[in-house]
This record gives C-alpha cells, sequence and structure tokens, in this order.
C-alpha cells in the first residue's frame, strides 16, 4: 500500500511539474532555433544531416503536422520525452532502491538543469529526445541482465537493432553467444527467433569458429 502511495506521489507530481512547463512555453509562444532547425529537417524526410540523426527531425515535423502546425505540438513534444525520461529513471531507481528513496532520485533528478529549465530554453532537439532515449535503453538493458533470460535478451537488442537497421536497411540474423558461452538451449531459442549462432575464431573465450 505504501509504495502505491509513493508512485501515486510520484506520477502526480510529474502531471503538475510538466504541466507547468507546458504553459511557461504556451505564456512564452517563441519555438527557439533548435526546434525550427528540427521542424526544417523534418520536412526533408532525409536520413539525417551534416549535423544530427534524423529521428528528432521526424519526430519534431510529425508533431507539428499532427496538430496543424501549431507550435504548441513542439513544446508538448519536448515535454513528453522529458516526462518518459523520468519515468523510466523512476523504474530503473527502482531495482536499486525502496518505492520511498526511487521517487526521492527521480524527483531530484528533476532539479537538474536537463530535465526542468533546458526544454524551456529549446523547446526540442536531439539531446531532448536523447533525455528520454537514454533511460529507456539502460533500463531494458539492465532488466535483460538481472533476469538473465536468454529470449527476453534476444528480443530486446532485436528491437535495438531493428530500430537503427530501419535507417539504413541492413538485416541481422547471427547471433554469437558473449565469451563464447552456451548450450543446445541457447541454440534452439535463437533458431526459434530466427537467428544463426556463430562464435569468433580469434575470440580467446571462444575456440570454435560456428555452430548451427
Amino acid at each position: 500500500m505504501e509504495n502505491k502511495l509513493y508512485k501515486k506521489t510520484f506520477y502526480i507530481f510529474l502531471i503538475i511539474n510538466m504541466t507547468l512547463c507546458f504553459c511557461v512555453e504556451l505564456f512564452r509562444n517563441t519555438l527557439f532555433f533548435d526546434a525550427t532547425e528540427a521542424i526544417a529537417w523534418g520536412e526533408l524526410l532525409s536520413f539525417g544531416t551534416n549535423k544530427h540523426p534524423p529521428l528528432s527531425g521526424w519526430l519534431a515535423d510529425g508533431f507539428y503536422q499532427l496538430f496543424f502546425q501549431h507550435d504548441f505540438a513542439i513544446y508538448l513534444l519536448g515535454i513528453l520525452c522529458i516526462a518518459i525520461g523520468l519515468i523510466y529513471i523512476y523504474k530503473l531507481a527502482k531495482y536499486f532502491l525502496d518505492s520511498k528513496k526511487a521517487v526521492c532520485a527521480a524527483l531530484i533528478i528533476t532539479s537538474s538543469l536537463y530535465y526542468s529549465h533546458f526544454v524551456l530554453y529549446y523547446n526540442f532537439n536531439c539531446n531532448i529526445l536523447a533525455m528520454a532515449l537514454w533511460p529507456i535503453l539502460i533500463y531494458y538493458f539492465y532488466k535483460s541482465i538481472k533476469f538473465d533470460k536468454l529470449k527476453f535478451k534476444l528480443e530486446t537488442m532485436e528491437k535495438m537493432f531493428y530500430g537503427c537497421s530501419s535507417l539504413v536497411n541492413v538485416e541481422m540474423n547471427l547471433f554469437a553467444p558473449p565469451s563464447g558461452d552456451y548450450d543446445q538451449n541457447t541454440i534452439e531459442i535463437a533458431n526459434k527467433l530466427g537467428y544463426k549462432t556463430i562464435l569468433w575464431s580469434n575470440n580467446v573465450n571462444c575456440s570454435i569458429a560456428a555452430s548451427a
């Protein structure tokens, strides 16, 4: 019951905090250079620029068009990225701390420049997007290690890889067990997921060249 109370407190604080940030941006009603630059790049539908990868531009322009080219769409996008990042920081903290301390850890992060004032200064840019993506990546990576479930690890890596491969048109169908540590169950699970298990002959921990 106490855990639910702390969780509820965190989400109430998060909603209030993000709402206040959104209201400040609406009142100021200014799109900064990074945000307008992201929208312009997104309109090109290119696979990146000489400055940034494409995802931030695609999201910026997508939100901008979705809300009929109103500036508040970019304010909302930036604030959602911050909120998602804080949620996953809280979820990750719960693996190391009790509910009360996990909430405190997440609330302390909100006082930092990056998870509070940064979104007010820049509206939205690739760094604000990264503040959502990095906590998500770390959370699922740690979860896969903690529970030590091969299938979960493979599926997690698969989702991460295909998220990147969709941008470069590369497919993955090979799986190399870390340090060459595997058994028949490893091979069977990999096969069911459509992977061929391989081993590297030049790895000091791996004496076999390949295994089907």
